[in-house]
């Protein structure tokens, strides 16, 4: 589930009213309304529609459901979230994709870092876009790959680490995030036990 707060500068990305969203996930739009203006929670079937709907860039054929990927906001617009590399992070669960941004809030103290869907076009549209402004190589790869939770949980604390440094501008410098890492790691394996 992407980040409520994206609503608002996603659907103005796309150049859309409220009726507009309303009509492209078949969703009423007072419903439309109340999730953006109040923040109240879709259900289920709702956060689908909108995922699909409002996911930044285009599908692909063949591609049915977007990615997830940490990004940062403005009144209008969404950009991706660059971490060392640069890369682009995605996420197929969004569920993963919002712990690796809950733990990168708390290491930069930014209130407009949080988690939108995303079509993989798009996400490889912004490293080209990188590339083509003189930036480094950069890539986009797929952080919950690995089968192997202790793996996973690595990969996404070492992800939301390199996404607050890259924020901070402290690239490099992640030994200076050792205890938030170990922390992270602790609160993930805490709460699958406590789920257990």
């Amino acid at each position: 589930m992407f980040d409520l707060r994206f609503l608002h500068p996603l659907r103005q990305g796309k150049g859309w009213s409220q009726a507009d969203v309303a009509g492209a996930t078949r969703i009423n739009q007072p419903r439309v309304s109340l999730y953006e203006r109040r923040g109240r929670r879709p259900t289920k079937g709702d956060w689908t529609r909108m995922e699909r709907a409002l996911a930044l860039g285009v599908a692909r054929e063949g591609e049915s459901e977007p990615v997830f990927a940490l990004a940062t906001r403005s009144a209008a617009s969404v950009g991706l979230a660059l971490s060392d590399g640069p890369r682009i992070g995605v996420y197929r669960d969004s569920r993963i994709a919002s712990e690796a941004a809950r733990t990168a809030r708390r290491l930069t103290a930014r209130d407009d870092l949080g988690v939108v869907p995303v079509w993989l076009e798009a996400a490889f549209a912004e490293v080209i876009a990188w590339k083509a402004a003189g930036g480094a190589p950069a890539d986009v790869y797929v952080v919950d790959e690995s089968p192997d939770k202790t793996k996973t949980v690595a990969a996404v604390t070492g992800h939301a680490l390199a996404v607050a440094d890259w924020l901070n501008g402290t690239q490099g410098s992640a030994g200076s995030h050792v205890g938030a890492l170990a922390d992270a790691f602790l609160e993930q394996s805490q709460t699958e036990s406590a789920a257990a």
